[in-house]
């Protein structure tokens, strides 16, 4: 009888919830009406600067800017043009502001576009189908299909020392070991971008400027998940809907757990018990042995398939490392590190040093501890770089390049200009202070989930996740 009281006075709760929800919703909406620059059309979660703040999501980056019927995205530092708003798959696609479509001299101004967006909570960077328009200078002229000579953006700051310059710009990815001899990198103008094509091998320089000129994509369904993610819900983009999801954890309280993981609780431990306890058990038996083995089989046929005695490391590089980062030699990580100068860390597993790339970035370069020097030793080591190369996420450190020598073996990561959990935790208790709000302790333990999300996803373990290990921003957003 009191389950069933507890049962009708949730009910009503939720009710009333819904019914206030959406009353609040339509008084939020009524006065705002949709806007428009020039062709584009702008609604929630967009405004213009002179709409009221309500019409528009709360973070700054949604509200645009309309000049001479021209839509500009202000971020921190940089404006881009707005091309296009598509409301249906949640994306708008910017350029930059010195390109013009019509005139095949203009020129990008900004590098590294991507870069204005991976910190972002509800805007990012996504590439359907990337290509990647790269700048290069040579000292000489160069003979290679794929360099197309640059005649309108060359940047002579990259080799001031030279009288002539030779400027080349590619649609193809081109590594630091693949460039041609005499030449560098113009990081002033790298960057990424997507064209809807992908037979881009023989492009022309006017098809590469427009390429540029065409933009890039920027998802923002997260900005519609904030009630989603207020309500701890897990939110997702499937198809052109967004989802949110509600999960039920036994190590969750009862009194603190959702209404429907409540009714999941009383379904499952009172009524239920018997009969999922005794499916699971036959299931198991009946269903899981053969397939369990069927899986050992099958795994083991494809791998002696491609995997024979005869199969040395540079054979499987060849094979696993098509689109891997760089594989450096020790002496190339030797010289970034400037001999191991510059300590930033250590620990059971390696020491962290600081070191920077050919290409000018800085790195965080992991030499790991000694470890046997077999050929399947090193196989395994090949495979995990390969895994985690593939890993693009925001709360991941990303994987720039490893580096095998007998039993010496480092990884090259991107330097994060972080605090350690450690060491913000340290300082709370040496000052007797806790400084950490709950919102704030929610979303850096959401960001530590979804990068062991991301991991378990690529079937990576980390097994060494501790506040040493996790990285905050002045965000509080986390990277593992």
């Amino acid at each position: 009888m009191a389950n069933r009281t507890l049962f009708h006075s949730h009910l009503a709760l939720l009710i009333l919830l819904l019914c206030f929800t959406e009353r609040c919703r339509a008084k939020n909406s009524s006065h705002c009406i949709t806007s428009s620059c020039g062709n584009i059309s702008i609604s929630y979660p967009f405004r213009l600067r002179s709409d009221p703040a309500n019409c528009g999501h709360p973070d700054s980056i949604f509200a645009l800017e309309c000049k001479k019927d021209q839509l500009t995205l202000h971020t921190n530092s940089r404006r881009y043009n707005v091309e296009a708003i598509t409301y249906s798959n949640f994306s708008i696609r910017i350029s930059d502001p010195g390109l013009d479509s019509k005139n095949i001299s203009s020129c990008p101004i900004y590098s590294y576009v991507d870069n204005d967006f991976v910190y972002s909570s509800y805007i990012y960077t996504y590439y359907p189908i990337g290509i990647y328009i790269t700048y290069i200078n040579c000292l000489s002229p160069v003979a290679n299909p794929l360099y197309i000579e640059n005649p309108f953006c060359a940047n002579t700051s990259t080799l001031s020392n030279t009288s002539r310059i030779y400027s080349y710009v590619t649609a193809e990815k081109i590594l630091v070991p693949d460039l041609e001899a005499s030449c560098t990198f113009d990081t002033a103008t790298q960057a990424t971008f997507v064209w809807p094509s992908t037979d881009h091998h023989n492009y022309s320089y006017a098809q590469i400027h427009d390429l540029l000129a065409y933009g890039f994509e920027l998802s923002w369904f997260q900005a519609l998940c904030i009630e989603c993610d207020e309500s701890n819900g897990e939110c997702n983009l499937e198809g052109d809907k967004i989802r949110c999801r509600y999960y039920c954890f036994e190590d969750t309280p009862f009194e603190e757990r959702t209404f429907i993981c409540k009714l999941e609780y009383y379904a499952v431990y009172l009524y239920f018990p018997a009969l999922a306890i005794g499916g699971f058990i036959a299931l198991r038996f009946v269903v899981g042995i053969p397939c369990l083995l069927g899986m050992v089989v099958i795994r083991r046929k494809r791998q002696r398939s491609w995997i024979n005695d005869s199969e040395n490391i540079e054979e499987l590089m060849k094979h696993q490392l098509n689109h891997m980062p760089i594989n450096y030699s020790y002496r190339e990580i030797k010289k970034m590190t400037h001999n191991f100068k510059a300590k930033l860390g250590g620990g059971p597993h390696g020491t962290v040093f600081r070191g920077k790339l050919r290409s000018g970035p800085i790195a965080a370069v992991k030499m790991l501890t000694s470890s046997s020097s077999s050929s399947a030793s090193d196989k395994e080591f090949i495979r995990h770089a390969s895994e985690i190369s593939r890993i693009t996420n925001a709360n991941v450190v990303k994987l720039f390049g490893f580096c095998i020598k007998g039993n010496k073996r480092a990884l090259v990561h991107e330097f994060v200009q972080c605090v350690s959990l450690e060491k913000y935790i340290s300082l709370q208790e040496g000052t007797k202070k806790c400084d950490l709000s709950c919102g704030e302790t929610f979303k850096i333990a959401v960001g530590i989930a979804r990068g062991i999300q991301c991991l378990h996803a690529a079937n990576i373990l980390h097994l060494a996740i501790k506040p040493q290990n996790i990285l905050l921003d002045g965000d509080f957003r986390s990277r593992t």
